[in-house]
């Protein structure tokens, strides 16, 4: 899917900061923008993701951002359960499953992984009917600190971890308008090419354009649209950008 260009997003918001900006005339330097943009796309995408279950405009805005099938690298056997390491970039669990084996004499199962908040895990552990078990097919799922936590009660072996996810968007970047063709970013990294938008409907890459202005304007004091256009980002029944 085509990329918007990050250079599109910054001269739009030129266009309509300079409107808002009027007199005091600020400028701002290209780094600070592409901040100030970054800040924004992560306040979109985070919302969209919110309600993707519910809305299939916005799940479809997200369709960039959404891997799937991939097998986790398993960072840590334990007695009762595996750890294993989330993909660069993760965001958020989508679909999950594992594939497991009895002994040397069973095949390779497909099981379900069911995920259960911590304090419910040692309840379930022992309840006959959510225990992890291979013949009726599921294994007891939990995010950590770690990474991701499948638990077989040493029922089984786990030998893979499978999931579906989203992933945060590419941090934009421009270096192509700076005047030496490259600069240092607010995490001293030196950026040398241009990273593109992955929001690729117009109504996304103007609504980041849009709260990025409201970003800028937000620290240059003009506070007038700030909390009632939080209020708007956060409500789900009230999201309208």
């Amino acid at each position: 899917m085509e990329r918007i260009p990050t250079k599109r997003l910054i001269y739009e918001f030129d266009r309509k900061f300079d409107r808002f900006n009027g007199q005091k005339k600020t400028n701002l330097r290209l780094e600070d923008k592409l901040n100030i943009l970054n800040e924004a796309q992560m306040i979109l995408f985070e919302k969209r993701v919110a309600l993707a279950e519910i809305n299939d405009e916005y799940r479809n805005s997200l369709r960039p951002f959404e891997e799937k099938e991939k097998s986790l690298k398993i960072i840590g056997r334990k007695s009762k359960y595996i750890i294993s390491a989330y993909p660069k970039g993760f965001y958020k669990l989508l679909r999950q499953r594992g594939v497991a084996t009895k002994d040397c004499d069973t095949p390779k199962k497909e099981l379900q992984i069911l995920m259960f908040q911590s304090d419910k895990i040692n309840a379930a552990l022992i309840n006959p009917f959510w225990k992890p078990s291979y013949e009726w097919e599921h294994i007891i799922g939990d995010e950590g600190s770690e990474g991701f936590y499948s638990w077989h009660n040493n029922e089984f072996k786990i030998e893979e971890v499978i999931i579906d996810y989203y992933r945060r968007p590419d941090e934009l970047h421009c270096a192509s308008m700076a005047p030496n063709g490259q600069y240092e970013d607010w995490n001293g990294i030196i950026r040398k090419k241009d990273v593109n938008c992955e929001f690729s409907q117009n109504f996304d890459h103007r609504n980041l354009v849009d709260i990025g202005v409201l970003l800028a304007r937000a620290d240059q004091g003009d506070l007038r649209d700030l909390k009632t256009s939080i209020d708007a980002l956060t409500s789900i029944e009230n999201i309208k950008f």
